[in-house]
């Protein structure tokens, strides 16, 4: 049934992070009667300390050409910028073999142009979204900058740069005292940057998914703190979610719970193909620097980001699984990192956090109706862009339940593309 605006329907959103937040908003906007659910309270799990950053250019995979010798070092450093625990390298596998078909160049060319046409207008969208909650004051638009000790060191990147470049971003280059010009806090030993003035940020992500919730329920939206447990169906249609408390009636469901939307993925007819890459933050309340904009360290993979209450270090990727303990040395070595490229950084007093980032193999998310009810839609999986790709998925299902043509090609985000 095509829905338009203003003809109530009930809707369960499963998954309360920034994705689920955001599709739950958009659809009350359109008419809808929603039901948001989590475990948790919403923003508390991976949306709570993420790095902020909103990839407007984003068209780099993770999965790049070449990168199998690297596997070993992946594999026997705990500590490295990516790392994969041994002892879930075999629960990985399925995983991990998709991720190498994706890594072939003709992939990467395509996955580069798909990241590029979803993630865009990231930034714009958070302006009008912002806005609508009344805290503008969130978003800012200063633009990264990401920082090497030399131009020879900076070539471990080419490729990802020249990729970046090819997808039509502006790109500038810093050298020498221009980039202490630009941020007066870095090392004298770093000479050679990158300026990504298209890119922006917000300064409390937590607090940008809790404006949404509270919007939301002001605005007469329900949120439970249930778990999803599994769906009651009937004639290719979801009647019903169960939670573990209770049975939620549904004329659509929507799928947004992030790195463990796996099970009900399945329940919904999709095998989808998910890990969980664990990023990690160092919080720094009282840094003694100042940041003008973030700041990306070429050498160690983690953002500094200027926030409300301090400096994060956020980044790395870890391949643990959602089960194994937090490896909190990682946290640890961010802030011992975050010490070389900014000499006068203190950080007494900071706090260690882990969140679960839901991947897929091509790093594109995945986001359509559900092969086995036409009333379902699979909303999750966007890794490390979650935050950025928030409002345009909100727009993507709100579209799909109406029954409109999306804004763009969802062929590429099919949640039946790993069959």
């Amino acid at each position: 049934m095509e829905l338009s605006k203003g003809e109530n329907s009930r809707v369960v959103v499963i998954g309360a992070g920034i994705v689920g937040v955001t599709c739950a908003l958009t659809l009350q906007r359109e008419g809808h009667s929603v039901i948001l659910i989590d475990r948790h309270e919403p923003g508390d799990a991976c949306s709570f300390g993420n790095a902020g950053i909103l990839t407007a250019t984003e068209c780099v995979p993770y999965a790049l050409p070449g990168f199998l010798p690297h596997v070993p070092g992946w594999l026997l450093n705990p500590l490295g910028p990516l790392a994969v625990r041994p002892r879930h390298l075999p629960r990985m596998a399925k995983w991990g073999l998709r991720f190498t078909r994706e890594s072939a160049p003709h992939r990467v060319e395509e996955i580069s142009r798909d990241l590029r046409a979803f993630y865009r207008s990231s930034v714009e969208l958070y302006r009008e979204l912002l806005a609508s909650v009344d805290k503008p004051d969130l978003l800012q638009t200063t633009g990264y900058l990401a920082v090497y000790r030399d131009e020879a060191a900076s070539k471990r990147d080419a490729f990802a740069w020249d990729l970046t470049r090819r997808g039509g971003v502006l790109l500038e280059t810093i050298r020498g005292h221009q980039l202490r010009d630009m941020v007066p806090a870095l090392s004298p030993d770093l000479t050679y940057g990158v300026f990504v003035p298209e890119e922006g940020y917000v300064r409390n992500p937590h607090r940008v998914v809790t404006a949404l919730a509270e919007r939301f329920s002001v605005d007469g939206g329900t949120i439970l703190q249930r778990e999803a447990r599994g769906f009651q169906s009937a004639n290719g249609r979801v009647l019903a979610v169960e939670t573990d408390q209770e049975t939620l009636r549904a004329d659509h469901v929507v799928l947004s719970a992030g790195a463990w939307s796996t099970s009900l993925a399945s329940d919904l007819g999709a095998r989808v193909l998910i890990e969980s890459m664990r990023g990690y933050h160092f919080m720094l309340p009282d840094p003694e620097i100042e940041l003008p904009l973030p700041v990306l360290s070429g050498e160690f993979k983690f953002f500094a980001t200027p926030m409300e209450d301090g400096l994060r270090l956020a980044g790395t990727a870890e391949f643990a699984g959602l089960h194994w303990p937090a490896n909190y040395a990682r946290a640890d070595k961010l802030a011992k990192a975050a010490q070389t490229i900014f000499p006068g950084l203190r950080t007494a007093g900071g706090s260690r956090w882990m969140g679960h980032r839901p991947m897929t193999p091509d790093s594109l998310p995945i986001i359509g109706p559900s092969p086995k009810f036409q009333n379902a839609v699979l909303a999750f999986g966007h890794g490390h862009n979650g935050l950025s790709g928030a409002p345009i998925t909100g727009f993507i299902v709100a579209d799909i339940i109406a029954g409109r043509p999306p804004a763009i090609d969802l062929a590429p985000l099919s949640p039946t593309r790993f069959d």
